[in-house]
């Protein structure tokens, strides 16, 4: 049994339990992703949904030219601007802006979900290898036992703690 602890000098096995729940770098660095992805969707969708705000704003305006032709010896046209607001393209601009924002809101999401899927197999897959070292270790006495304190031991912890609370010495 002592061999499956030889083929890999790096692994460290735990000292006690509570050192194998320690996340390590890839495991942060996968949930850091995951953070920033989900950051990175939500500056996106307000960016989309105001600039295609703006644009639907400016693309309702229509301008139309009238051109009239006065006089009756010398001909000379006047021309007149008209600006309208067209309420149904605004209407349909801004459906489709809002769609679009949630559309790329929705692909950041579930990348970021992807990410955080893989970040949590990847950390409960490490956890579950160092649980098993420890416990396999143990059963071998390679490392040191981790005793739980003896009766005496707590209640000695437990008036120590109180004392700490109440501020009595």
């Amino acid at each position: 049994m002592k061999n499956m602890f030889s083929g890999n000098q790096e692994k460290k096995i735990p000292k006690n339990f509570k050192a194998c729940y320690e996340t390590d770098s890839i495991t942060k660095n996968l949930w850091l992703w995951c953070e920033r992805l989900e950051k990175l969707g939500a500056v996106l969708f307000w960016i989309i949904l105001i600039s295609g705000i703006i644009m639907a704003i400016t693309s309702s305006y229509s301008v139309s030219v009238e051109e009239t032709t006065h006089g009756t010896y010398y001909t000379w046209t006047e021309s007149e601007t008209i600006t309208t607001f067209e309420w149904d393209i605004f209407v349909v601009s801004i459906i489709e802006t809002a769609l679009y924002a949630f559309i790329e809101y929705c692909v950041y999401h579930v990348l970021a979900l992807l990410i955080a899927s893989l970040a949590s197999i990847v950390q409960h897959t490490k956890i579950t290898a160092n649980i098993s070292l420890y416990t396999s270790a143990q059963a071998e006495g390679i490392t040191e036992d981790y005793e739980e304190p003896m009766e005496e031991e707590k209640t000695v912890e437990k008036e120590n703690d109180e004392t700490v609370k109440t501020g009595e010495n």
